[in-house]
């Protein structure tokens, strides 16, 4: 019989009851600093509220365009930190210290100099440290040329408890990946609900980097083979996300997009399918429904609905706007990119820039009752119309659907093998073995031969609990689905 151990309960009840309390990717910051472009008293920032459930804004101070950003809140919505991969701007709108020139590369005086901000994809993301102590770490790309083409990836880490609670940067810029063709950077849950997957994109090919951030640090990168996935073009433009409830992975650039499945406890990609629009020339953004049913993709001219509930999702897709050709002075009827709101609606920017966001009100609702309003909040500044703030979904709790006891240990063995080991309360079947293997069963016997345990496993690591085993040896082996023995050994309990 399959067992759920009482720790996998209890991380489940833990998750969800803290993650659903959790507002910490409540607030947006948007906007353009000061600008010919633009009347001077329209420029700045705004930061966008959500806490109460509907939008509440005020305008802030900005150095810089918001042009691919990040931010963090505390659990109550009050806002800690942000940046545009520039620094880290605190909640005073002060610089962080240590955070200065956290991107040193060629681009940040061309781009950060000029206050344009660091890049012109999603290429930061900020993530709370599973391990809690008020720890943050930021996740950014540092393009190596005067280009957006290579890239290292990085973790700079602040702790919050530092400098009266205005924080301060303790590690800058480690290096995760020294030089690679990065584009895009995205976050989610692990299906434990307690610790983060963060993938990043290889341009030119269809490789996704995946890191696993658990309390004892950061893992990786598993370079993972999205395969199915259209290949993206060396200078990919778009967007690259989640859906709500992280069982889908998102890809749009202005060349064509892809759809994966994706498991969040083993940190997989599968059944990736090719996305239909029509070539955008640079203007493409993508969103989910909040219930997950509908993927919505922008063009310059349209806007489509696809309903996943469909054998045939490009069959089934809809416009549900087109541009009316209609503008004025400092606004432009086209689309660009979107992002789904903590208020349940879906706004979407233009791609010059503007003073107007249009909202899909919604987005729940199929066709032409996804309510889509032209220009449905006008701004007290202006906005870049590139990126609005890369925020994952804080409030994403634990799926034990996936595994029995979905949890993560750092460093992975590449053979399949038990650790620790000697074992007291627990134990982790861990390692790589073949797709093909899967489901696998372990088997726990006692020196006599005799089954004492038996459970099947759909993902690795899989968490075993033996606080119940008497202090003793036990061998063991897994079996894998057609029934031939891939590795055995013996289990110590303490």
């Amino acid at each position: 019989m399959k067992l759920i151990s009482r720790t996998a309960i209890f991380l489940f009840l833990l998750s969800n009851l803290t993650q659903a309390q959790s507002l910490q990717g409540h607030n947006w910051i948007i906007g353009f600093p000061a600008s010919e472009k633009y009347p001077v008293d329209s420029s700045g920032g705004i930061l966008m509220n959500f806490s109460s459930g509907t939008l509440a804004y005020n305008k802030i101070p900005s150095r810089y365009s918001f042009s691919s950003s990040s931010n963090i809140s505390d659990t109550l919505g009050n806002l800690l930190f942000y940046s545009v991969g520039c620094d880290i701007e605190r909640k005073d709108h002060s610089t962080m210290p240590g955070s200065e020139n956290i991107n040193d590369q060629k681009l940040y005086a061309s781009l950060c100099d000029l206050g344009l901000g660091y890049s012109y994809l999603s290429a930061l993301i900020i993530l709370p440290d599973p391990g809690g102590n008020s720890i943050y770490r930021v996740f950014h790309l540092a393009y190596q040329i005067n280009s957006l083409q290579s890239a290292q990836f990085r973790m700079t880490t602040v702790d919050m408890t530092l400098d009266n609670g205005l924080g301060k940067v303790t590690e800058k810029k480690k290096i995760l990946i020294d030089s690679a063709d990065l584009a895009f950077v995205s976050a989610v849950k692990h299906a434990n609900g307690r610790d983060w997957w963060i993938v990043s994109s290889e341009r030119g090919s269809n490789r996704k980097y995946v890191f696993l951030l658990d309390p004892s640090g950061v893992h990786g990168p598993i370079i993972r083979e999205a395969t199915g996935a259209k290949t993206l073009y060396p200078i990919a433009w778009g967007q690259m996300l989640f859906s709500p409830d992280g069982k889908k992975f998102l890809e749009v650039t202005h060349e064509g997009g892809n759809l994966c499945d994706f498991n969040r406890c083993s940190g997989k990609f599968s059944n990736c399918l090719p996305i239909n629009y029509r070539d955008s020339v640079y203007c493409v953004g993508g969103a989910f429904s909040p219930n997950n049913r509908f993927l919505y993709v922008s063009t310059c001219d349209t806007i489509f609905q696809y309903d996943l509930q469909s054998p045939d999702f490009n069959r089934a897709r809809q416009p549900i706007a087109i541009q009316d050709g209609i503008g004025d002075l400092f606004n432009t009827p086209y689309f660009n990119t979107m992002a789904l709101a903590p208020d349940n609606k879906i706004y979407i920017n233009q791609p010059t820039g503007g003073n107007k966001l249009s909202i899909i009100h919604q987005p729940n609702q199929q066709g032409l009752a996804a309510g889509f309003e032209k220009w449905g909040f006008d701004m007290p500044v202006f906005d870049d119309g590139e990126q609005f703030p890369n925020l994952p979904n804080h409030q994403l709790g634990a799926d034990l659907s996936l595994c029995s006891d979905c949890d993560t240990l750092p460093n992975p063995p590449l053979d399949l093998m038990l650790y620790p080991n000697p074992a007291n309360t627990y134990t982790f079947i861990g390692g790589q073995v073949s797709q093909s293997d899967y489901p696998l069963k372990f088997q726990l016997f006692d020196m006599l031969g005799r089954l004492l345990l038996e459970e099947n496993i759909i993902c690795l690591p899989h968490r075993i609990a033996t606080a119940n085993l008497p202090a003793a040896a036990y061998s063991w082996r897994a079996v894998n689905q057609s029934g031939n023995k891939i590795r055995q050994g013996v289990l110590v309990k303490r």
